[in-house]
C-alpha cells in the first residue's frame, strides 16, 4: 500500500533556486529562477526571438532545494 502524502506536502519540500535553459535554433540562454517566494500560477521567465523551429527549454534537477516544480511552458507570441 502506497502512503499518501499530506495536504501540505509542498511545505515539506519548499522549491528554490532552478537554472533554466532555453535554446531556440543556435542560442543558448540560462535563467536563474527562484520560487521560493512565488505563488502558484504562470510565471514569466522572459521575451524570446523564437526564429527556429528547434526549441528547447530545459528545466534542471539540481535546485538549491532540491524540488523543481514545474508542468508547462506557454509561449506568447508578441507584437
Amino acid at each position: 500500500m502506497r502512503e499518501e502524502l499530506p495536504t501540505d506536502w509542498h511545505k515539506l519540500y519548499p522549491a528554490g533556486m532552478t537554472g533554466i535553459r532555453v535554446v531556440i535554433g543556435d542560442r543558448e540562454e540560462t535563467i536563474k529562477f527562484d520560487a521560493q517566494d512565488t505563488k502558484v500560477g504562470w510565471h514569466e521567465l522572459g521575451k524570446f526571438d523564437v526564429d527556429s523551429t528547434q526549441t528547447e527549454v530545459w528545466i534542471s534537477g539540481s535546485s538549491d532545494k532540491k524540488t523543481i516544480y514545474a508542468d508547462a511552458i506557454r509561449w506568447i507570441p508578441i507584437d
